[in-house]
């Protein structure tokens, strides 16, 4: 029971963490006009109109891109350090890049 409740308090104070991180890069991207650029860019390597679909493909792929860039230092941490620590990892280092590489696959 006590190793529920310690396991419990880790993942909770990670989640926390985590959730002022992604507060901080969501208006960081919004106030540092990171999402103009990101629009721009996704433009850029169409060579569409802009607003059409494509480049709105092209912008929700990117998006993607960067928000899992920025999450897998969470991601790595909450596997391989909180959840090994209360011994519920069950994931290797290589499956974990494997699955980060079919979901830029995907």
């Amino acid at each position: 029971f006590k190793k529920a409740q310690s396991y419990s308090r880790d993942k909770l104070s990670f989640s926390i963490v985590t959730r002022v991180l992604d507060f901080a890069t969501s208006t960081a991207l919004l106030a540092g006009k990171g999402l103009p650029l990101i629009w721009n860019l996704s433009q850029s390597m169409t060579g569409a109109a802009p607003g059409g679909f494509l480049h709105g493909l092209y912008f929700s792929i990117a998006l993607d891109v960067v928000s899992t860039i920025i999450d897998l230092p969470q991601s790595y941490y909450l596997s391989f350090v909180i959840e090994e620590r209360h011994g519920f990892n069950k994931q290797t280092k290589k499956l974990f890049w494997t699955d980060v590489l079919k979901h830029f696959a995907l």
